[in-house]
């Protein structure tokens, strides 16, 4: 997904690409590479068993959803 979003604002910024690779990685089981910013990594979502993890997935796909909401449009 990082490949697509790359094109797309606000994440054109790697630094917020960044920041969800990072965030993504704070999961169990999930280690994506940095210099995977501009491709697709992928995790398997089987892995989110955990509360913790579940609930970490939920406030990332907040942010993300967030940042998307209040990008610039224009």
């Amino acid at each position: 997904m990082f490949q697509y979003l790359a094109a797309r604002e606000p994440f054109t910024d790697r630094a917020l690409r960044a920041e969800l690779l990072r965030r993504l990685d704070d999961l169990d089981g999930v280690d994506i590479p940095e210099d995977e910013l501009e491709l697709r990594p992928d995790f398997r979502l089987s892995l989110r068993e955990k509360d913790h993890d579940r609930k970490l997935l939920a406030e990332t796909l907040a942010w993300f959803r967030d940042h998307w909401e209040g990008r610039d449009t224009a």
